[in-house]
């Protein structure tokens, strides 16, 4: 596959239809293979923080970051265009405030021109919480062990490609992060899912964690706080950051499922619920959340469009359910047709369309 077919492939993936299963290779394997190299458009200019995000760095001061440990100033220095470096040796840096669920923007540039190799060449990383670090590594036309380079969820998970500018240009971050969720005594209910684009392009997919990252062992979950410090590596790099914001992320099925206990007549909490649990696999309590969210009954295939069912979101929804009813039922010719509807339909924002695509990709297996 060229690099272009790779980078069109990884734009467009849908989250719920890509995501990543626990991995078998022993962490930091060199036997591993490495990600597909692809080209992704240069970020020319710093990406605008959406209404309502928290601005944690702009260019003027660090004043919402701290030394990590023991406190007081950020040690790290400001520097022309709007960034901040790393000073080596001053240790990382966190912010004063924590976060739970968020979706965090962060650009970074490694040291041009380029010094040393494998990990230890431009090397930082974007802790979430404190603990689940994104890596940031000089990836470009440099090689180290596939789950420690560049878009890395560190030593668990590769990513899907390697989008890494050149040493002294800037890459971007958009990291989507629940954590993950604990009983009151302590045990694990969910592990914490990334989803990570590098430069525009996904390269983690809704992925479970397997614990908080590490070097060379595999932590176990313990339960923490449901809200920490984000936190920046000080690996003795001069890597530089610029733009950084955070945007709280919506609430997943756990909140989704203790609203549905405060109040189980909200039509929009069962929809988005069994939105959730579908796209988790969990077709059975999918199909229960959007029983509770609109008892209409059980209706034939026939039945399913209504002449008032013209609009292009319309058509890709019913023509998903269609073809995930025909697809149940094993009879995959007419689950293509209407899968295939789905796509062609125009309804291109709607669930329907998006999942029905990774249906038609899985009916045509491996290419």
């Amino acid at each position: 596959m060229s690099r272009i077919l790779v980078l069109a492939a990884l734009l467009s993936a849908g989250t719920a239809a890509t995501a990543q299963q626990p991995t078998a290779w022993p962490q930091h394997s060199r036997e591993r293979p490495a990600p597909p190299v692809a080209v992704a458009p240069r970020l020319t200019s710093p990406a605008p923080a959406p209404a309502g995000a928290t601005i944690l760095f702009d260019g003027r001061d660090l004043a919402q970051w701290k030394r990590s440990w023991g406190g007081g100033a950020a040690g790290w220095k400001l520097v022309d265009g709007g960034a901040m470096e790393v000073v080596p040796g001053a240790g990382p840096i966190e912010t004063i405030a924590a976060f739970g669920d968020v979706h965090l923007h962060i650009e970074w540039a490694s040291p041009n021109p380029a010094i040393g190799r494998d990990q230890d060449r431009g090397n930082s990383g974007a802790f979430l919480m404190g603990r689940y670090e994104v890596q940031i590594l000089d990836s470009y036309e440099s090689r180290t062990y596939a789950d420690g380079q560049a878009g890395s969820i560190y030593g668990q998970f590769p990513p899907r490609v390697n989008v890494t500018q050149p040493p002294g240009e800037w890459n971007s971050y958009d990291i989507e992060f629940r954590r993950p969720r604990f009983t009151a005594d302590g045990k694990l209910v969910s592990p914490a899912r990334m989803t990570v684009r590098h430069n525009g392009v996904v390269v983690q997919a809704d992925v479970a964690l397997l614990g908080p990252t590490s070097h060379t062992v595999r932590e176990p979950y313990t339960a923490h706080a449901d809200a920490l410090p984000i936190s920046l590596q000080d690996h003795g790099h001069t890597v530089r950051f610029r733009n950084i914001w955070v945007v709280p992320l919506a609430p997943a099925a756990a909140d989704l499922t203790r609203g549905a206990r405060l109040d189980p007549s909200i039509y929009g909490i069962w929809y988005h619920l069994g939105v959730l649990r579908f796209a988790q696999g969990e077709f059975n309590a999918a199909a229960e959340a959007f029983r509770r969210a609109q008892p209409i009954g059980e209706i034939t295939p026939e039945q399913v469009f209504t002449p008032a069912d013209t609009a292009d979101t319309q058509q890709a929804t019913l023509s998903f359910g269609l073809g995930n009813y025909f697809l149940v039922r094993g009879d995959t010719a007419q689950a293509r047709l209407w899968f295939e509807r789905a796509v062609w339909s125009g309804g291109w924002p709607a669930f329907g369309a998006i999942v029905a695509e990774a249906e038609l990709n899985r009916l045509r297996g491996p290419r």
